[in-house]
């Protein structure tokens, strides 16, 4: 062989090595690109399924709160007192947090601002509200109404601020929730018609400040999502400014309008625990919401219906009716539709993910991972 066409043959070597050497590179990026593509994808799934977790457990832990109030609510306290107690244990936790993490908590921006002082103030408004329907009508079942009606407003709110549209199996366990809560102010309207003296308005006042409550209650849990969800305002800042709001304004009318502030021992045991499980039941909820859909979350809320019921019988002497123990199947039902199906998909999906990783479909699995 002559030496130029030796030298020709060694140089056309040489570049099928730096192209092959090239190309490796690339595949060993895109390789590292679909590892990340699947730990995100792994990660999201995890912080999902937590999510879901703790608005069940939340959703657990508020099943204490109705028959508690109502308890400590006879005894001379005024609604005022009870969520000034409640919403101060949350906003010094919340500012704790502040202080010993050292968190920035300037707002720059007058719309966020604004936010903030709506979710103090409307809070304020919607658990008035709650704790009055609770003195109109048995405890439970102004809980179970509010809770029930919340999905229906969650669907209608989220959508036109946040553009989630609901499953099927949403809007199926809305429905069921929608029936349940007539069935539910149904039996109580039987319940107060059943009396000798019947006072229907008052159960029309109840169930009216209970669906009010949920009507606040969805648009707040609206605009939490969308200030937690691309990080616009800390977790800790949130708590900190919606429940100090709220405190300040109940301790106000606390000091106004409140005659009594000593309890008996068992009553202030009751009041610890109010306190206690709703602070509880708040950070569960707040941790939830950034990583559920609001609309899951409000159908995740059914689920302290049955444990309400059994509280107000034993603590305050309320005896479901037929009517109500109906209505609470179709609560169930509804809800348990979402959080079953729900299961399912996230497992379907999961299986999904697996299946393509280990055939290296990378590509369908961004699809997935979307």
């Amino acid at each position: 062989m002559k030496p130029k066409q030796k030298s020709r043959d060694d140089y056309n070597r040489g570049d099928e090595t730096m192209i092959n050497l090239f190309q490796s590179l690339d595949d060993k990026k895109a390789g590292r690109q679909d590892d990340d593509a699947a730990s995100t994808s792994l990660c999201n799934e995890v912080l999902k399924q937590l999510g879901v977790a703790a608005c069940l457990l939340a959703a657990i832990i508020a099943g204490t709160i109705p028959s508690t109030s109502r308890y400590v609510q006879d005894r001379g306290y005024t609604p005022y007192q009870i969520i000034f107690f409640n919403d101060l244990l949350i906003s010094l936790v919340a500012l704790g947090v502040i202080i010993y993490y050292r968190t920035d908590i300037r707002v720059s921006s007058y719309k966020r601002q604004a936010q903030l002082i709506f979710q103090g103030v409307f809070r304020f408004v919607g658990q008035l509200f709650l704790m009055l329907a609770y003195l109109y009508v048995p405890p439970a079942n102004a809980e179970n109404v509010t809770n029930a009606s919340i999905p229906v407003f969650s669907v209608i709110v989220a959508g036109i601020f946040l553009h989630e549209i609901p499953s099927l199996v949403v809007i199926f366990g809305s429905i069921c929730n929608i029936a349940g809560v007539i069935l539910l102010g149904y039996g109580s309207l039987y319940e107060e018609l059943s009396h000798t003296e019947p006072h229907t308005e008052r159960a029309f006042v109840g169930f009216g400040l209970a669906v009010a409550s949920a009507v606040i209650s969805a648009c707040l849990n609206t605009s939490i999502r969308s200030l937690l969800q691309n990080v616009i305002v800390p977790k800790s800042l949130l708590l900190a400014c919606a429940h100090g709001i709220c405190s300040g304004l109940a301790g106000v009318l606390a000091c106004i309008f409140s005659s009594t502030w000593q309890l008996d021992a068992i009553s202030s045991g009751v009041l610890i625990v109010n306190v206690t499980t709703h602070g509880i039941f708040i950070a569960l909820l707040y941790a939830g919401l950034e990583f559920v859909e609001v609309n899951a979350q409000s159908a995740l809320r059914q689920v302290p219906a049955l444990s309400a019921y059994v509280l107000q019988w034993v603590l305050l002497g309320f005896k479901p009716t037929i009517y109500e123990v109906i209505g609470l199947a179709c609560i169930v039902a509804g809800t348990s539709a979402v959080v079953v199906v729900g299961l399912v998909e996230r497992w379907k999906q999961k299986k999904r993910v697996t299946f393509a990783d280990e055939m290296s479909f990378h590509y369908y699995e961004k699809d997935i991972a979307e």
